[in-house]
């Protein structure tokens, strides 16, 4: 049988693809625009990529995906040492980002502190908007379902986080029309902070279904073209969605549905694309996606005060000038991992470590 706790490059390679497709849409609707003087090919790109902010889902499901993986490894510890270690994974590059948010973007004081508390579009903080509104919600959410899956036998923790994924996406599909949404409803429910739970309910029992069913070592042609002919559909139907919006889905839950059945076949490196891309080449770049997606409006800043500045340039060279956005989007998320992320979570952990000796 196939390990299920081997690396898999491929879902690390969705992680980056999912970065820099977020940074492209970020890019087009709320900030390069404004430089344009009204190119009508810019105007075109926003409009065919609107639906790229349910990319928000798949980050999601992948984060319950690992989430029930760490949970398992640190079973034998006390829970106050996974709270710790996900905090201060996810805590140095956010904060790093509020600071320089509070200093040089016009972030208030207090949203300032809502937001080094992890309370930002939680319900607790009035406020819920913003490139990276889901951190706070993925660290609470996180916490939450982790204690549920430590307290509860394997089979009734599924069921509820089944139950919670339902209502959960129900509720906010229904009060958003068919989108999903992060404002409060009926001034106490945080859509936003529920919309992150269900998401990463749906990873974890997509994780749990994939440790019960473990995938042959030596899989059958006809099930690996079966798969693979489901890879390439579902991934065809992503792009259609986050690139071209052809308008052929209506309800935001389709982009659940399609990327679910992506990742599970991608998990068990069913077909061939999974197989393909199940290698270092694809999947090193995997590890710089939370700092891209953070750091994203601190290079949106940097990027107006440079070279979004070159107008004419902006007009003559469109997709030159995208792609050059999105790379030093990149590069800065790349830069801050290095100096920020990876050095702190190596302290964090070193300092853990000697604790426990």
């Amino acid at each position: 049988m196939k390990k299920t706790e081997e690396r898999n490059y491929s879902i690390d390679f969705l992680r980056f693809v999912f970065s820099a497709l977020i940074v492209y849409y970020h890019i087009l609707h709320t900030n390069i625009i404004s430089y344009t003087a009204g190119q009508k090919l810019y105007t075109a790109l926003q409009s065919a990529s609107s639906k790229a902010v349910q990319i928000v889902e798949c980050f999601l499901i992948i984060g319950g995906y690992f989430l029930y993986r760490s949970v398992k490894a640190t079973a034998n510890r006390p829970f106050r040492s996974f709270f710790s270690d996900r905090f201060f994974r996810l805590w140095p590059v956010f904060a790093l980002y509020v600071v320089i948010s509070f200093f040089f973007l016009g972030l208030s004081l207090e949203d300032a502190i809502y937001e080094l508390s992890f309370l930002h579009c939680t319900g607790i903080s009035l406020a819920y908007k913003g490139i990276i509104w889901y951190i706070a919600p993925f660290f609470v959410g996180s916490i939450f379902i982790a204690a549920l899956i430590r307290n509860m036998k394997k089979r009734p923790a599924a069921i509820l986080l089944a139950v919670i994924a339902f209502l959960g996406y129900s509720l906010n599909l229904n009060y958003s029309g068919g989108g999903l949404g992060r404002e409060v409803a009926y001034s106490f429910i945080s859509l936003g902070l529920i919309r992150v739970i269900s998401g990463l309910c749906i990873g974890v029992l997509i994780s749990m279904y994939a440790e019960s069913v473990p995938v042959r070592e030596k899989q059958g042609l006809p099930a690996s073209l079966c798969w693979s002919a489901v890879e390439v559909l579902t991934s065809a139907g992503l792009i259609n969605l986050f690139v071209f919006n052809k308008g052929l889905f209506r309800n935001s839950f389709t982009a659940v549905i399609l990327f679910s059945v992506l990742f599970y076949s991608f998990i068990g490196t069913r077909g061939y694309l999974s197989r393909f891309l199940n290698r270092p080449a694809f999947g090193f770049a995997g590890k710089y996606s939370y700092s891209i997606y953070v750091m994203q409006q601190i290079s949106f800043w940097l990027l107006g005060m440079t070279f979004w500045e070159n107008t004419d340039f902006l007009y003559r060279h469109t997709l030159i000038s995208i792609a050059i956005s999105v790379l030093l989007s990149i590069a800065l998320g790349i830069a801050v991992y290095y100096l920020v992320e990876k050095p702190c979570w190596a302290l964090y952990k070193k300092r853990r470590d000697d604790r426990n000796k």
